[in-house]
């Protein structure tokens, strides 16, 4: 599955970032980081953006970053997560500054770019994403069952 990110408000220039998610496998494909384009690279490329656009899937902000940094986590230390060369530039450092009743706070050295937070956002939108393909496979699975027939 094709996803992109559109990200603007971090440091430098507001970014697209193209990425291809293996839906079986889990694993994220970061392929390229590039100078912000509204549209979508393809019509069926999902779109995740923090930006004020008519045409996105998931409409990023604030209350998703804890969720976000923590799927980037995921992604980064199952090894999920993979950069292409023309995608370097956006990958990010982030480190757990410290864990709490209420949850892991995280830690960003340096000023984060656009690129880089698009790659989190990207991580969150493809977590999201499997997450609802499983639950709809196990609607599936159901309803396969409920077809049997009791003898």
């Amino acid at each position: 599955m094709l996803l992109q990110a559109n990200i603007g408000g971090f440091s430098g220039r507001p970014a697209t970032v193209i990425a291809v998610l293996d839906e079986n496998e889990h694993r994220l494909y970061i392929d390229r980081a590039i100078a912000m384009r509204p549209e979508r690279a393809k019509e069926e490329a999902g779109l995740i953006t923090n930006q004020p656009q008519e045409d996105f899937d998931y409409q990023f902000s604030e209350k998703d970053f804890r969720q976000a940094f923590q799927d980037f986590r995921f992604y980064q230390n199952s090894g999920r997560l993979a950069f292409g060369n023309s995608a370097q530039q956006a990958r990010p450092t982030v480190e757990i500054d410290k864990i709490t009743e209420s949850g892991t706070n995280f830690a960003i050295y340096g000023e984060i770019t656009n690129e880089q937070f698009a790659v989190i956002a990207l991580c969150f939108f493809a977590k999201k994403t499997t997450q609802a393909q499983s639950a709809l496979n196990a609607f599936d699975i159901y309803d396969d069952f409920n077809e049997w027939e009791t003898i």
